[in-house]
């Protein structure tokens, strides 16, 4: 892109003035960032998603279990995938955090949130959060989560659970 070169006689106050050099260069700054700004907007229109993303699609062999595990202990054999799913009541700033007591008998692949009522446009309502594990060597773990608001740490969480996972 070439800029509008100034000319000694653009200096000139008037018709022909400095301010018509001026012009021409904020003219054309202006035609590129509406360029750009145009550009973007067809990106971000061709990019978008009509139908939102529900998380990693549904293992047709994994075990789904929820806030009954509490306080229960679960068999697995080895190489098993489960699910926990869990109320969330993200609107309100809350957030699930999960320890593990032994990674190396259980790990969680993934994690992925949906909303409760299936309508992704719905303004508050409880969340479904989805934590994926997959057992991997013999042994137990535990696992606790806590749902609370994690720039409070010394409020209570509003909800816990824990399970003892037993790997055959």
């Amino acid at each position: 892109m070439v800029l509008h070169e100034l000319k000694r006689t653009d200096f000139v106050f008037g018709e022909v003035g400095l301010f018509r050099g001026v012009r021409a260069i904020e003219g054309r700054t202006m035609q590129a960032s509406v360029c750009i700004l145009s550009l973007l907007s067809l990106m971000l229109v061709a990019c978008s998603n009509s139908t939102p993303p529900s998380g990693p699609a549904p293992d047709s062999e994994e075990v789904m279990i929820d806030s009954t595990a509490n306080g229960t202990t679960i068999s697995y054999p080895v190489d098993e995938r489960f699910c926990l799913e869990l109320l969330l009541s993200a609107d309100a700033g809350f957030q699930w955090d999960y320890t593990l007591s032994d990674t190396s008998v259980v790990c969680i692949d993934s994690t992925c949130c949906r909303p409760a009522s299936g309508d992704w446009n719905q303004v508050g309502g409880y969340t479904i959060e989805s934590f994926h594990f997959r057992t991997i060597h013999s042994g137990l773990c535990s696992v606790h989560l806590i749902e609370h608001q994690a720039w409070m740490p010394e409020v209570p969480p509003i909800h816990t659970c824990s399970f003892t996972v037993a790997v055959n």
